[in-house]
Parts: structure tokens; C-alpha cells; sequence
């Protein structure tokens, strides 16, 4: 299985074209990996761009030392006559001892070609002497050129082959194979379509789209409904709970397990994380791959009632699963800063607290933020790591505390949802907070007004409660979800985003939970109905046409997308967790 290896940003994601179509845009690449790796910088243009635009400027091959970041530029020139819209293009960065499996897709940036002004030359006199001569030359130049520049090949057909052979196939016509998902609902695993088609002229290097029909490979082993799950780029880490197994029969698998994404097989052989005396029901992995947090609550197992503690588990250890730290505390929601430094946690006592995770000792002396009358429901870190957000679902509230302060829960921002409007999620970005009500609402305080605590947005359009939101990395879109099986999706760039919400219409079942990829391109939402479906937030309409997740034989109640944006993986009561691979891209 494919592995990152390297992390990629772009300085910006949407560039503006003079008015001859020219732009740059730098990106920074660095070595995540655990040694010195030489990576091959790649142009992908997406859609209707062309390859001929882009152009990257210094060596498209560099030695990057470990943790070493490189600075590329990518030049960008559209030449007149190009249509009127809207194009992007990734960057890759592909190992090159191992480009089959270790290799990164960078973040897309997009440009928008308007009409292009054409320079005109001042007329002279041409020296007409210079074509007998030139026709010479080009003859000659066009004959060396018929001889030496390779012949088209004709495309294979590959509809209804799976992706492994397909490969196989164009890369013995000198052709690279790139996959995006496509649900027909049959044979899982196999290319549907593709493009270009079967017989195509095209030349030798040329990207040959395949659409596949999901598949996915099955996590098992848990004895209880998986209804917790984490992912980063190189740990999945799967939680199992309570099972009912028949009336008044309950099972209860007190276990996390740990999958290593690096492995030839990742669902083999699993680390299980044991000592938990309930349910496992929250999960957290830091981003830098240190620490692991597994957690419960109070739970009532065969009538007898238990105190649950979270867990801290050193993942750069030998062996995982061994001398976790115990946090001694009951916890109804997690969040790890981007930075990796605080872990939060929000519990049934009316407490959030805080733990250095950079500390000697990360479990001594938490920071105990008090405010909230009853259990802390939702917690979330703005992406900059400035502010910890909480609601609860009892006193109507969300606090906003200052994670840059001295003191961290001193002088809590009170956002206040209103009467009997309880807060059952929350969400944050560098902008905006976000609360989920149980009044049907959603609530939206932005950070940068003078008092973000006044004139919330109200936005209404949910005839249930609201259990779970989530904001795209760029700002752009809003979900929410609630139990009246609906998803809206939220236009944050418009002027009045509380106006005309799209409908994610075609779940059967309550929408359970919700998740956005960090290239801000996927939304993944989770249902009883059993399946999870994607939906394309590049798409102009993000509402048409999304991709159904099938395979889980019970409701959907955890989801969570990788670093990379490159897998998915869900959580179902049917006791199993199932990865996702949601596009590969193409083969260098």
C-alpha cells in the first residue's frame, strides 16, 4: 500500500493570470519519512488544463534530506485562444527508488483564464531571402523529427478490469494509469469507465483515467460496534463498543486496535490496545505520530456501573500497546492541536481539560477549564492552534478559551445559542465558530469581527436536531447533519450564507457522521442506511452525482480522512472498520 512520504502546501491555492495569461505559484515539499529519500517533482494538470501550461522552474529531481523542506515554483502560462474558465493542477512528488508506493499528490490550485491580451509586434519589413533557407532547414527538421519523436499508441480497453492488472496492461503500452471513484454498484474493485476511451490515438506518458467502483478493505476482529475511528498517515486506529447481540444480551469489546498503514498488509495483524474497563468510544492520533489517545465514558455494563479512564499510548515505542499513561478521566469528546501540542478533552463532570502533550510527564496537571454546567458534549482546536472551542448540552453555551494565553482557562469567550438551544457539535476553522443545536439551528460567530460574540448567523433549514458539523480546510463550505436524515451544505463565501443551502439528498437513513478531506475536495457523510457516500466539493454542483460507499452490513457511525486526503476509513455497528482508497494518483 502506497506510502507518504512527503508533506507538500501551496503558498496559495488560487492564483490570478495577467492579462497574458502568465502566473507562479510556489509550493514547499518536505521529507516526512524516517531517512534521506530522493523525490521526483511532478506537474499534474486536472480536468481540462493542459501540461503544455505549466512548467516547473530548477531540477524536477531533488535529494531531500530527512525532515529537509524544498522551495519549487511552478511558472504557469496560457497560451491565447484558450477558453474562458476555471482550471487547476496538483504538484506530486514521487520517491524515485520506489514510485509505486511511496509518492504524495500536493494540494490542488486552481486559475481562472479570462480573455487574454495578444502582444502585437511592429511591422518591419521581412527578409525574404530567409525562406528558400528556411524551407530547407524545415524539411530536414521535419524529417528528423518524423524519425525520432515517438509514434501515438492506441489506448487498451480496461473497463471491467480490476485496477492491479490495468496497470499492468498501460504500462506495457507506455501508458500511466490514475484512478477516481465511480459507483455503479457492481463488482467493487473494477474500472467502470474510463478516459480516454478504448482505441484512442494518444501519445506514449499520457494519463489514462480510470473510474472504479469502490472497494474496500475489511478491518475485522473487533467483538463489538466500531463506533470510533482515527486515521493519520501511517496509523488507523479503530475503537470497539457495545454490541447487542440479542434482547437484553450486550457485548462489549473493550479494545482499540491499531493498523499499520505501512505494511505489505495493513488488515493483518493488527496491535490491540486493551486495560479499558468499558467501551472504547473516542479515539485521537496526534499529527506528528507520537501519541494516541483512547477514552470512554461512564458506562453501565450488565447493570453494573464503571468509571472509565483515557489512555495515552507512545506510538514511537517498541511496542505500542505497552505502559500506557492513564489520564484518569471519563471523556465525551477528543481534539488534538494541529501542532501536536494539547490534547483536550471534554467530559460528563462539566469540565474540558487540557494536557501538554510536550511536557515530560503529558499526563501530570492537566488544565482544568470549568464554565459548563453539565457534561462537555463537543470540543475543537482552531487550525492556527489559537483557540479551544466546547459546547455543552446542557446550559446552551459554547466557550471560546485562548490557547496562546498564560492561563488558558481564565476569561472564557461565552457564545451564547440562545434558550433551549442545547450544543451537541461544534467545529472551528481561523475564522468561524461553528455550533450544532438541539433548536434545529446552526450557529455561526466570526472570529474576526470586533465582538465575534454579537450578531451570530443563524442558519435554519433542519427539521431535527443538529448532531455533527464540519467546516472544508479553505473556508469555502458548512456542513451540517442532523437526524432528519438530511446533510446541507453551506456556502461560506457568499455574501449571505445563511441563504439557500444545498440538499445532500439520498440518504435512507439518519446521517450519522460527517467528515471533509484536508485538500478540502471530498465530504463524506455516514448513515444508518449502511452506506457512506462522497460528494466531489470541487464539482459545480457538489449535490449531483455522489459516490456510494457500499459493503458494511449496519449504520455508518465513524469516519475520519487521511493527511494526504488519500484514504478514508469508516466505522460500522456491523463490528467492522472498512479503508478506503479514494483515488490513486498516476504512475510516474
Amino acid at each position: 500500500m502506497p506510502t507518504r512520504i512527503f508533506a507538500i502546501t501551496a503558498a496559495r491555492e488560487t492564483v490570478t493570470l495577467d492579462n497574458q495569461g502568465r502566473a507562479e505559484v510556489s509550493f514547499t515539499a518536505s521529507n516526512t519519512g524516517p531517512k534521506s529519500i530522493a523525490g521526483q517533482a511532478k506537474l499534474v494538470p486536472l480536468g481540462s488544463a493542459k501540461a503544455a501550461w505549466l512548467s516547473l522552474e530548477g531540477e524536477q529531481e531533488r535529494n531531500f534530506a530527512k525532515s529537509e523542506a524544498h522551495q519549487l515554483t511552478v511558472h504557469i502560462a496560457v497560451p491565447p485562444g484558450t477558453p474562458v474558465g476555471k482550471y487547476s493542477f496538483r504538484l506530486n512528488i514521487i520517491s524515485v527508488e520506489n514510485p509505486d508506493d511511496e509518492f504524495t499528490e500536493g494540494p490542488s490550485v486552481s486559475f481562472e483564464v479570462k480573455e487574454l491580451t495578444v502582444a502585437q509586434a511592429p511591422a518591419r519589413k521581412f527578409p525574404w531571402w530567409i525562406v528558400a533557407v528556411a524551407a530547407v532547414v524545415v524539411l530536414g527538421a521535419g524529417i528528423i523529427t518524423w524519425l525520432l519523436i515517438p509514434q501515438k499508441v492506441k489506448v487498451p480497453g480496461v473497463i471491467g478490469v480490476r485496477v492491479e492488472e490495468a496497470g499492468k496492461i498501460l504500462q506495457g503500452r507506455r501508458l500511466r494509469l490514475r484512478t477516481e471513484l465511480q459507483s455503479v454498484g457492481k463488482n467493487p474493485g473494477t474500472i467502470v469507465d474510463q478516459n480516454p476511451k478504448k482505441d484512442e490515438p494518444v501519445a506514449p506518458g499520457t494519463v489514462i483515467t480510470a473510474f472504479v467502483e469502490p472497494a474496500s478493505e475489511i478491518l475485522r476482529g473487533h467483538g463489538g460496534e466500531v463506533n470510533a475511528v482515527a486515521i493519520s498517515d501511517r496509523w488507523v486506529v479503530t475503537a470497539g463498543s457495545e454490541a447487542e447481540v440479542a434482547e437484553r444480551t450486550i457485548t462489549v469489546d473493550r479494545t482499540a486496535r491499531l493498523w499499520d498503514l505501512s505494511a505489505k498488509d495493513p488488515a493483518a495483524i493488527p496491535v490491540v490496545l486493551g486495560g479499558h474497563q468499558g467501551g472504547v468510544t473516542s479515539v485521537a492520533i496526534s499529527p506528528d505520530n507520537h501519541w494516541l489517545v483512547t477514552a470512554g465514558g461512564d458506562f453501565t455494563v450488565l447493570e453494573e456501573e464503571r468509571q472509565d479512564t483515557a489512555r495515552l499510548w507512545d506510538l514511537s515505542a517498541k511496542d505500542p500497546a505497552t505502559n500506557p499513561m492513564e489520564l484518569h478521566q471519563s471523556v465525551r469528546a477528543l481534539a488534538i492541536s494541529p501542532n501536536s501540542r494539547w490534547l483536550a478533552a471534554g467530559s460528563f463532570d462539566g469540565t474540558a481539560r487540557l494536557w501538554d502533550l510536550s511536557a515530560k510527564d503529558p499526563a501530570a496537571t492537566p488544565v482544568v477549564l470549568r464554565g459548563q454546567q453539565a457534561d462537555v458534549t463537543a470540543v475543537a482546536i482552531s487550525p492556527d492552534n489559537h483557540w479551544f472551542v466546547s459546547g455543552s448540552g446542557a446550559d446552551d453555551t459554547t466557550l471560546l478559551r485562548d490557547l496562546s494565553a498564560k492561563d488558558p482557562a481564565a476569561n472564557p469567550v461565552v457564545l451564547n445559542a440562545g434558550p433551549n438551544a442545547p450544543i451537541w457539535a461544534v467545529a472551528i476553522s481561523d475564522r468561524w465558530v461553528v455550533a450544532g443545536s438541539g433548536d434545529k439551528t446552526v450557529r455561526l460567530w466570526d472570529l474576526s469581527a470586533k465582538d465575534p460574540t454579537a450578531n451570530p448567523v443563524v442558519l435554519r433549514g433542519h427539521r431535527s436536531l443538529v448532531t455533527a458539523v464540519a467546516i472544508s480546510p479553505d473556508n469555502h463550505w458548512l456542513v451540517s447533519t442532523g437526524l432528519d436524515k438530511t446533510a446541507l451544505l453551506w456556502d461560506l463565501s457568499a455574501k449571505g450564507p445563511a441563504i439557500n443551502p444545498v440538499d445532500l439528498a439520498g440518504h435512507e437513513g439518519w446521517v450519522t457522521a460527517v467528515a471533509i478531506s484536508p485538500d478540502s475536495r471530498w465530504l463524506v457523510t455516514g448513515s444508518a442506511d449502511k452506506t457512506a457516500r462522497l460528494w466531489d466539493l470541487s464539482a459545480k454542483d457538489p449535490a449531483a452525482n455522489p459516490v456510494v460507499l457500499r459493503g458494511h452490513e449496519g449504520p455508518v457511525k465513524a469516519m475520519a480522512i487521511s493527511p494526504d486526503s488519500r484514504w478514508l476509513v469508516t466505522g460500522s455497528t456491523d463490528k467492522t472498520a472498512r479503508l478506503w482508497d479514494l483515488g490513486k494518483p498516476a504512475s510516474f
